[in-house]
């Protein structure tokens, strides 16, 4: 893909998560979306109690590695490298 597609896709799929009613049908529609796409990815989220949702919702399925401000930075590293 070039750059321009990705953005398109991109913005394709934030409209689509805005689109989506608040609750667990967000956290399963990333769910369904990455088990489709079969490709490494990187999911942003705002808040921590999110953020634990989709490891526990993705652990089973997928490798998962979670990198937040509240880790110490050597941690943060590991889980980047």
């Amino acid at each position: 893909h070039d750059e321009d597609a990705e953005r398109r896709e991109l913005r394709q799929l934030a409209a689509f998560a805005e689109r989506l009613p608040p609750g667990g049908h967000k956290l399963r529609a990333v769910c369904r979306l990455l088990r489709r796409i079969r490709e490494p990815a990187v999911v942003f989220t705002m808040y921590r109690d999110t953020l634990r949702e989709l490891r526990r919702a993705l652990a089973d399925a997928h490798a998962v590695v979670v990198v937040h401000g509240q880790q110490p930075e050597a941690l943060r590293h590991a889980a980047i490298d």
